[in-house]
Order: C-alpha cells, then structure tokens, then sequence
C-alpha cells in the first residue's frame, strides 16, 4: 500500500507527518519505504545536488536506497530550461522505475510532495501528475494559517477534478482556540479521514545545548544552563540603547554578534537573554566573559 502527501503550500509540514508515519508502521513490524520524486529542498552534499528531506529520511531510517533513487529528480533552474527546450523526456520514466524499486519487498511506500500543489508543473510532474503518475491516493497536508478553509476546498476540488483520490485531510499547527471551529470545518469535507494536529510551541523552539551541537562552538560561561530554550534569533548590530529594547523583549532569544562587540554582548547578558553566539578569530574579554558567568548567560564563541 502507498499513499502520496501533498499540500496547498509549502511548509506545511509534509515531512514532519511523512517521520510520524513512517515511525508508527516500523514500530509495527512493516516494512517501509520513502520516496520524494522531485527534490526541490537542495542542498549541496559532496558536490552533488540532493533533497534535504530525502537526505533526513535516509539518515534517521537507514533506508537502503540511494539517494538518486529516493528523490531522482532535482527541481532545479538548469531543468526547468532544459525541459521547456524539450531537451529531456524520460522524467516520468524516470520516476516510476525509482518507485517500482522503492516498493519492492515493502509493506508501505510513504510518498512526499514537492512544495505547493503547482509545484513542478512546468515540467509536466505537478503532485497531481506525479499522483496520477504512481496511482497513488493522496493526503492533502494544510498548515492552519489565514483562510485556510478556502485554501482546503480550492486544493480538493483541484484534485477531484484531476482525477486524483483524496483519502484524506490533515490540519497541522492549530491553536487550541480553533481546534472545535476546525473540527466542525473538517466535518463537512467529503473525505474518509480528516485530522487536526494541534499547535506545539515547544517544535518551534531549540535548546542551547544544541545550538553547541550544531555549530561547534565553544561554551565560555555558565556551563550548566545549556538546557535553557531559544525561540529567537536576534543579530546584535545595533546601537547599545536600540540592543536594550530589544532584547528585554525577548527573553527567549539568542543573539548572535561580532567577538569585538563588546558593547552588545555586555548588553545582551544584563538582559539575561537566553545565550550569546559570539562569532570571530578571538572570543571577547575575560571581564565579559566572567560579567556572563555571574549572571548565568552562556556565551558561545565560533571562529
């Protein structure tokens, strides 16, 4: 079995589902496999070109498949002219041989879009197309955003008109407030399924610990509150009064400057912000870098 997810725009959270999914059918004894025909999240690994999505997923599933069969189609400028050019033909060959070997021997094929619903259109593998291409039923994925309902019944009425199979629709990112209004919405949709995924503020937000993680950097000061959470990212390149303002109101933040900023670091630590990234061939003054223990700030230092 295989299902395709698709959305009304991008960011709507298609591959946070695709995690969950895959996640729930492994923890179930299935054999699952991932797919994301065009790759138009690119990112430059060994000189290639390849989907960040795809790379995720073949990093926290092990899949077996190569990237290249994973995602076989990069989304890039250089395509787009070549097929408007009628230069290149085999894309959807292209595709449904990756799938084919993709689904051999599994129990489950999770599908993702590219983007928006438009998204490839012009080299003739919108998700529609791809959809239709594959066979596949579809999930329309919706990031709960202004007039989102609008959006909803345009995408469905896009796909049934296109022949595609809709068995399902989820809301993704509602506020508590909405979840009643938004389950009375999805009770009017002719669908079999239809989910809410209720807002997590805590998905948006990251620890110091990891911001260390990620960018290598050096702790400097106040090594044991690295668990505090940063839900802000603020450049410190104003003035110290213009920094004052703004980083009282911003308490979650974590402000990222030059090691010579000695006025903006200092400001930034007497207002307790959550960390300091201090970027630069030297990290700043002992007598900043202490000014930060006593207050408890941890200050980064990345060269």
């Amino acid at each position: 079995m295989s299902v395709m997810l698709v959305s009304n725009m991008t960011k709507s959270g298609k591959s946070a589902i695709c995690v969950g999914l895959i996640s729930v059918l492994i923890e179930r004894g299935k054999k699952v496999g991932y797919m994301k025909p065009i790759g138009n999240a690119l990112v430059e690994v060994e000189k290639k070109l390849v989907d960040e999505d795809a790379l995720v997923m073949k990093g926290l599933f092990s899949f077996s498949e190569p990237l290249e069969m994973i995602s076989p189609i990069s989304y890039t400028e250089k395509l787009i002219q070549s097929s408007i050019k009628g230069e290149i033909t085999n894309l959807q060959s292209t595709i449904t041989r990756a799938f084919a070997e993709i689904s051999s021997g599994k129990d489950f094929v999770i599908v993702e879009g590219a983007g928006g619903l438009g998204t490839g259109s012009v080299i003739g593998l919108s998700n529609s197309q791809v959809a239709k291409l594959l066979d596949l039923p579809v999930v329309l994925v919706a990031s709960d955003k202004d007039f989102v309902e609008d959006d909803i019944l345009t995408s469905l009425s896009l796909l049934r008109y296109e022949g595609i199979r809709v068995c399902g629709v989820v809301v993704n990112d509602v506020p508590s407030y909405r979840v009643e209004w938004m389950e009375r919405f999805l009770d009017t949709l002719e669908v079999p399924m239809a989910s809410i995924i209720p807002s997590e503020p805590r998905l948006r937000t990251v620890t110091v610990n990891e911001i260390v993680e990620l960018t290598g950097a050096d702790v400097l000061s106040a090594h044991h509150n690295l668990d505090g959470e940063v839900g802000t990212l603020v450049v410190g390149a104003l003035d110290s009064e213009s920094s004052v303002r703004s980083f009282r109101r911003r308490k979650d933040a974590v402000i990222v400057t030059g090691s010579g900023r000695s006025d903006i670091i200092s400001t930034a630590i007497g207002c307790c912000v959550r960390c300091v990234v201090v970027s630069g061939d030297h990290p700043p003054d002992r007598a900043v870098v202490s000014y930060a223990e006593e207050c408890g700030v941890p200050v980064l230092h990345t060269r």
